[in-house]
């Protein structure tokens, strides 16, 4: 087991201990000692997925730091054992090799922290990522939400699903019981969505919805936002698709325009760790963009290199296959990242007309041979306010280091892959990435993994907000979507209600553009 699984087991029995605990004494402290070990358990899961992405080189960090931060927990480690193995009377050890023990240790202690001081005033992001690890409190995240806002974090056990539940005034925690038959309605709704079955999914998304939001709909009543942090099988599904009522024996015209989408009553955004969540709160402009937008929509028309330095897993697993053979093009992507441009470019006026019009110097578009990785790392990232993404994500759940962005075009410094351990070196200043037409290369999202870590990386580089597609769809729908969030975002809704808008068009629209295999996998994270 990895040390994060290992992890999970004790947190869960904290949780339910403390749960116990509020059950015998009524006394609201136990809620909150369990949100706090619900905190540390997804913490523990995202760094050692961080450690996993081979993310080595942090925001110019020398190697020789790096490598002597490994060497002293390793020494420490090893003192600590063998003064325990000493004191216990294991093995032949005298006291002079207890006393010898403890001064290597305590020297050893001593730089440790010393070097951890140099990281905090050095490196501050890097110390943040590795050893602020102090949970967000049930008063901060009150402290951080509007009185219309619902924020839900789940934490799911083979017996129970725990649902911390926190608005500006209250908060509640509720276990519901769960069996086999949970996760049998989670894979039977997905798969109803992946394969357009209309009946397998009306049968199984308001199961779905009845086990996580039901229990909470009196508390929701007065609320038109959710705030998610999911869990386990729930990290999985796009909760906007749950239905909010049975229809799965309406005898009505089966019309997925009409159906009862969680969508219609609430605007959803998520985050996959709270503290991660409250990390961006504070991630703060640090000085104004001089881009509005900036776009990268690589070219596939031939596949990708088989001959490439790069080596991205197909579907099957095959750690040394490339995409070459596929058909991986994306013809609408072009299209796509230019009439975006155009909305902003029809949002200026006056003196940003002319400075956009006559000297480009509002957006910028790289389509082709020019969306190069080599030019993702430029300057001009650091620059943008939103950055938009028109291109493959491949996830590799089984060796996260092989997780990235596929640009294609092989260049004499880059292989044509933005890879996880390069996304967390990225310097970013952008209130929004977006990940437009991406692929999970294992079909489905892991705890901790997938798209988990990329939103970590990208996070991490800067970005306060990161909108991700879960599955690969019709790059004319994704096209669409985006046209209409950018649209809305122009319009000045926030970037959530803008998501949300766009997708309800999509859902009022053509039967088929109405199906959430088409809108739900949109999801926005951050902010």
């Amino acid at each position: 087991l990895f040390l994060g699984e290992q992890f999970a087991g004790i947190y869960e029995n904290a949780i339910r201990g403390a749960l116990k605990l509020f059950d015998i004494s009524k006394e609201k402290r136990y809620w909150e000692l369990a949100f706090s070990f619900a905190q540390k358990n997804k913490a523990n899961l995202l760094l050692e997925k961080l450690y996993e992405s081979e993310a080595k080189q942090f925001s110019g960090i020398p190697d020789s730091l790096l490598a002597r931060e490994d060497s002293l927990k390793a020494g420490l480690t090893y003192y600590d054992t063998e003064i325990k193995n000493a004191r216990s009377g294991a093995g032949d050890r005298d006291a002079a090799f207890l006393q010898k023990m403890k001064e290597l240790y305590f020297s050893s202690k001593s730089e440790f922290d010393a070097l951890r001081e140099r990281f905090e005033s050095d490196y501050p992001k890097y110390y943040q990522l590795k050893y602020q690890t102090q949970a967000v409190s049930v008063q901060q995240v009150q402290d951080a939400l509007d009185k219309d806002t619902g924020f839900l974090e789940y934490v799911v056990t083979d017996s129970n699903v725990f649902i911390f539940a926190i608005s500006k005034n209250e908060f509640q925690v509720n276990s519901v019981a769960i069996d086999s038959s949970f996760s049998m309605h989670v894979n039977s709704m997905l798969r109803g969505i992946r394969r357009r079955n209309y009946a397998r999914y009306v049968a199984h998304a308001y199961p779905v919805y009845r086990t996580l939001v039901q229990p909470l709909e009196s508390w929701l009543a007065n609320k038109n936002r959710l705030i998610i942090v999911p869990d386990g099988l729930v990290s999985s599904i796009p909760l906007e698709a749950l239905l909010t009522c049975d229809v799965s024996q309406s005898k009505s015209k089966q019309d997925y325009r009409t159906l009862p989408y969680l969508n219609k009553k609430f605007t959803v955004s998520y985050g996959y760790s709270t503290t991660l969540l409250f990390e961006t709160f504070n991630n703060q402009v640090v000085q104004e963009p001089t881009l509005d937008y900036l776009a990268f929509a690589p070219a596939f028309s031939n596949g990708f290199n088989r001959d490439s330095k790069a080596t991205l897993p197909l579907k099957s697993g095959k750690e040394n296959s490339y995409l070459g053979g596929r058909d991986i093009s994306l013809p609408a992507a072009r299209d796509e990242v230019f009439a975006i441009q155009d909305i902003f470019d029809k949002s200026y006026q006056g003196v940003e007309w002319v400075r956009n019009r006559w000297f480009g110097q509002l957006t910028r578009v790289y389509v082709g041979e020019a969306a190069t990785e080599e030019k993702v790392k430029s300057s001009e990232l650091n620059q943008s306010r939103y950055i938009h993404f028109a291109t493959h994500g491949v996830v590799n759940k089984k060796l996260p280091s092989l997780s990235g962005l596929v640009f294609g075009h092989e260049t004499e410094t880059e292989d044509g892959v933005l890879y996880l351990g390069e996304i967390y070196n990225l310097k970013l200043n952008a209130d929004l990435a977006v990940l437009s037409a991406c692929e999970t290369a294992s079909g489905k999202w892991v705890e901790g993994e997938g798209l988990i870590s990329f939103a970590r990386g990208f996070l991490y580089a800067g970005a306060r907000n990161l909108l991700v597609s879960l599955w690969k769809v019709s790059d004319i729908s994704t096209s669409n979507v985006m046209k209409e969030f950018y649209q809305g975002l122009l319009d000045g809704k926030s970037m959530a209600e803008a998501l949300k808008e766009a997708k309800e068009k999509m859902i009022a629209s053509e039967y088929d553009l109405a199906m959430p295999y088409y809108w739900a996998p949109f999801v926005l994270i951050g902010k």
